[in-house]
């Protein structure tokens, strides 16, 4: 089929059209790339503090401490916002670089004049964020509402693992009458005693 279409294109008996480019689009408000970035750091955030709490609570045994997850992500905060002026340092010697080089670029690193534009948004956007990094670190409400997100994902991964571990016990392998028998009420005190005992250790501190 599609032989008998080259064949046909090479005749000149297809009419292809004239191609027409796209209209250009405009580029995205850096302040409104700056917002998406912002959510992708909070993400961030809220992963690496449910990850210490699971840290904590697993293997250092320690109970759930508010001001101390508070601690934690406001550094982390602190951290990527630091890495984005680190960024716009680069970016600054980059473009100065850029605009020095006419032609065209002959890798993917190969920043020319032409890519000065796109670089100085790159760098406007990775400003913006440090700032705004910089003051949600210092933004109570704000990180607070992280931390209880953290903590409620990392209390819902401590539960799994337990409910894990109890199934893997050698004593509830067996298949024997007095296991399926005691098999409810086995679980009901899981729900009841152990995982309410954890919800209750990750209550705020006041």
């Amino acid at each position: 089929m599609f032989r008998k279409l080259r064949r046909r294109v090479g005749r000149g008996r297809v009419d292809v059209g004239k191609y027409e480019a796209p209209e250009p689009v405009a580029p995205l408000p850096v302040e409104e790339i700056a917002e998406e970035g912002l959510l992708i750091a909070a993400s961030a955030v809220r992963m690496a503090v449910k990850n210490r709490q699971i840290v904590r609570a697993l293997r250092d045994r320690d109970d759930y401490s508010e001001n101390a997850a508070m601690k934690a992500a406001r550094e982390v905060f602190r951290q990527l916002a630091r890495e984005k002026r680190d960024e716009v340092a680069r970016l600054d010697d980059i473009i100065e670089y850029a605009r020095d080089r006419p032609g065209r670029a002959l890798h993917q690193t190969d920043y020319r004049r032409g890519d000065a534009e796109r670089l100085e948004r790159r760098e406007q956007v990775s400003d913006i964020l440090a700032d705004r990094l910089d003051d949600l670190a210092e933004d109570d409400e704000y990180v607070r509402g992280i931390v209880v997100a953290a903590r409620d994902s990392a209390w819902d991964e401590i539960g799994a693992s337990i409910t894990a571990q109890l199934a893997r016990r050698p004593e509830l392998e067996a298949d024997t009458e007095e296991y399926r028998a005691e098999r409810d009420r086995r679980l009901k005190q899981l729900v009841a005693v152990d995982l309410a005992l954890l919800q209750a250790s990750a209550e705020p501190e006041y």
